[in-house]
């Protein structure tokens, strides 16, 4: 098929909504067999921070984290090799 088992064939579809008012919620597309890092950063010019990395659950993953009215927040969520 020409395709690598090991990289995921889909983007992801990330979604972050406010859960209430102390969270929000970061969900994105995902899948078991896939462990997802987490970045962070408020400024596009400086490089990102990685926050954690979480095992994917089947369809979607979720990971809450404290809401907060700034302005300016930049997620990354990047699905990491298999092995790592």
């Amino acid at each position: 098929m020409g395709t690598d088992p090991n990289q995921t064939e889909k983007p992801i579809q990330a979604d972050l909504s406010i859960w209430d008012g102390r969270l929000a919620r970061l969900s994105w597309s995902s899948n078991p067999t896939t462990v997802y890092r987490v970045e962070f950063g408020q400024e596009t010019a400086a490089p990102l921070t990685i926050v954690t990395n979480i095992p994917g659950r089947f369809r979607q993953t979720e990971w809450f984290l404290p809401y907060t009215n700034s302005q300016h927040q930049f997620f990354r969520i990047e699905a990491l090799p298999k092995g790592h």
